[in-house]
């Protein structure tokens, strides 16, 4: 009796039935003698044991699950929605993020990259310090220390800013802010021109009444 374990391949399997085969026709040869065996003795052996059985198992379990499908459309339907859905939302969500992730960056790239603000404000409340709920403001020598001492940063700009200028015309009126900021500011901030140029160190050292519009 040939019996076979699962986890064996089909070449294995061949091999094996081929064997048992040949170990059979030689027992057959000698229990009935050598020479009385006839000349046009030609042995058969099966070479397929597992191909058309798997093909075939193939083919019913294809058959089984349309018929399954066939005959539960509702349920089959509502569950091919469910999976389309699922995915469209997740496709939707995905798409979703990128564009907010994407419109992020490109804000960020017009403000500017790798840049830090410092903002005056209030000294924290500490118990014992007499300094607690304080302002503090910069100055122009804080500027200076900073620019001289802080060798890791590449560009400092101090930035002076007025939100209560008004302009007033005979067409009109309209608010404005001014910013007073360093010739050194336009490779920290990313600030685009259309027209003219930037100011230099020129200008600011001799004092010239130049500013950018925008």
């Amino acid at each position: 009796m040939r019996t076979a374990p699962s986890h064996l391949d089909a070449g294995l399997i061949t091999r094996l039935a081929l064997s048992n085969r040949v170990i059979a026709c030689l027992s057959g040869r000698q229990q009935n003698g050598w020479n009385h065996e006839p000349s046009n003795y030609v042995p058969t052996f099966d070479l397929n044991p597992l191909g058309a059985k798997t093909v075939g198992t193939l083919i019913e379990i294809v058959r089984q699950s349309l018929s399954t499908l066939w005959a539960h459309k509702l349920r089959s339907f509502l569950t091919m929605f469910g999976i389309a859905w699922g995915v469209g939302s997740l496709l939707l969500l995905v798409g979703l993020g990128e564009g907010f992730r994407s419109g992020q960056q490109k804000q960020l790239a017009n403000l500017g990259r790798d840049i830090m603000f410092v903002f005056p404000g209030r000294i924290p409340a500490l118990a014992g310090s007499l300094q607690s709920g304080q302002k503090y403001h910069f100055t122009f020598d804080d500027y200076l220390a900073i620019r001289d001492q802080a060798h890791t940063l590449r560009s400092v700009s101090p930035v002076i800013n007025r939100e209560d200028i008004r302009a007033v015309s005979e067409y009109g009126s309209t608010n404005g802010q001014v910013f007073g900021v360093a010739p050194i500011y336009n490779e920290i901030r990313n600030v685009p021109l259309q027209a003219g140029r930037w100011f230099n160190d020129a200008d600011d050292s001799e004092v010239r009444r130049v500013d950018v519009i925008g």
